[in-house]
C-alpha cells in the first residue's frame, strides 16, 4: 500500500456499483482508481471522492497495472465556496477536462497550475478570468501560445484589428485578409491574459462580455492546435452568463 495525494479530476461508474476514479498526482501524473461500492448509499468512499476534490489516497497495486484500488480516501480539501457558485463549479469541472488531457504533457506543471487555479477560485477571484489565465498558461505548457507582440505575419506592432486562430496570433490591417475583426476591448485583454499569470488577476478588469468572448475564442485556439474537445464548455459559458 500507498499513499498519494492527488485532485479528482473525473468519474466514471463502473460495473453495477463501483466507479473508476481519475486523480491528478503531481510526481505520477494521471491515475486511474478502481474505488469498489461507489455507488453504493452505505459507501464510506464517495463522501471523499467528488469532482476537483483534493485528498490523501491509500491505494494498493493490483494485477491490471494500468488501475489502482482504493483503499480510502481523506479529504484535504473541498472547495466548498466553488461548490456553492455554479459559474466557479463549472469552471473548475472545465479546469480539471483540461488537466485530464494535459498531463500527457507535463503532470507536475500541469498539476500546480489546477491546483493553485482551484485556490483562486476557492478564494473569490472572477472565474472568468481565473479560467483565462489556466487556459493561456496550459498553451504555453502545450508550447503553443498565440503571438501577442505584433502581427504574426509581418511582425508589425501598430494597427492590430484582428487575432487569428489559424495563423496563431494577432493580424495586422495590412495582412488581414478574412475573418472577423475584433475591438480594442477584445485585443487589449487577449494580450494581457496570454502575458498573465493568477497573481495578476486582480489587477485586471473588463466587461463581463468582452472576457466571455475571449475565453470562447480560446476555446477554439486550443481546439484548433490540439484537437481536444472540452465536454464543458457549453455549460461553461451558459453558467457564465447567468
Amino acid at each position: 500500500m500507498r499513499e498519494v495525494v492527488g485532485i479528482v479530476t473525473s468519474i466514471m461508474e463502473y460495473k453495477e456499483s463501483d466507479a473508476l476514479v481519475h486523480v491528478l498526482n503531481k510526481e505520477e501524473g494521471l491515475l486511474t482508481l478502481y474505488v469498489r461500492g461507489y455507488q453504493k448509499i452505505t459507501s464510506k468512499t464517495a463522501p471523499s471522492i467528488m469532482p476537483f476534490v483534493k485528498a490523501n489516497f491509500l491505494i494498493e497495486e493490483n494485477d491490471v497495472k494500468e488501475i489502482l484500488q482504493l483503499r480510502s480516501a481523506t479529504v484535504k480539501d473541498f472547495y466548498r465556496h466553488i461548490r456553492e457558485d455554479l459559474a466557479k463549479q463549472s469552471c473548475a469541472i472545465c479546469m480539471c477536462d483540461y488537466a485530464k488531457y494535459a498531463s500527457k504533457e507535463m503532470s507536475d506543471e500541469v498539476y500546480t497550475l489546477l491546483e493553485e487555479g482551484l485556490e483562486y477560485l476557492e478564494n473569490n477571484s472572477d472565474p472568468i478570468l481565473v479560467l483565462l489565465v489556466y487556459l493561456s498558461s496550459l498553451c504555453k505548457i502545450f508550447g503553443i501560445s498565440p503571438y501577442v507582440d505584433g502581427c504574426v505575419i509581418c511582425g508589425e506592432g501598430k494597427g492590430i484589428c484582428s487575432v487569428s486562430v489559424s495563423e496563431g496570433g494577432f493580424i495586422c490591417e495590412e495582412c488581414f485578409e478574412e475573418g472577423e475583426k475584433q475591438d480594442r476591448n477584445f485585443l487589449w485583454l487577449f494580450r494581457v491574459i496570454n502575458k498573465a499569470v493568477y497573481e495578476n488577476i486582480e489587477k485586471i478588469s473588463m466587461n463581463k462580455e468582452t472576457k466571455i468572448a475571449v475565453l470562447e475564442f480560446l476555446f477554439d485556439f486550443i481546439l484548433e492546435h490540439t484537437s481536444f474537445v472540452c465536454k464543458g464548455r457549453d455549460f461553461v459559458v451558459e453558467s457564465l452568463h447567468l
